[in-house]
């Protein structure tokens, strides 16, 4: 090898933009069940500053939105909390997401 590949610290548009794309993932997987998300600023901002590590970038902001908002979501969905057609409002209250519920009228 006798190239040097530089990689720069990603800036905090940089984060945001990941974090938008990891919800678009989320979304498109609950939207066979009709199911829509919200994600307010407070819960993006959170996402990111959990998210991001010096060391390793991104890469800790998929397995966080894995554990904190993919496994809350289908525990609801399981306890029948959300259904079919429901649109969830998603927001970070401290260090914590909760989660909103509107039925589908």
């Amino acid at each position: 090898i006798d190239e040097t590949v530089v990689f720069h610290s990603l800036t905090k548009a940089d984060i945001a933009a990941i974090v938008e794309i990891q919800l678009a993932e989320v979304a498109k997987r609950l939207a066979d069940r009709r199911i829509t998300i919200e994600t307010t600023a407070s819960a993006k901002a959170l996402l990111g500053e959990l998210g991001y590590d010096p060391s390793f970038g991104a890469r800790p902001l998929k397995r966080l939105i894995q554990q904190k908002i993919d496994n809350a979501l289908a525990e609801k969905i399981l306890r029948g909390q959300v259904a079919d057609g429901d649109h969830l409002i998603i927001d970070g209250q401290g260090k914590t997401f909760t989660f909103t519920t509107q039925r589908d009228k």
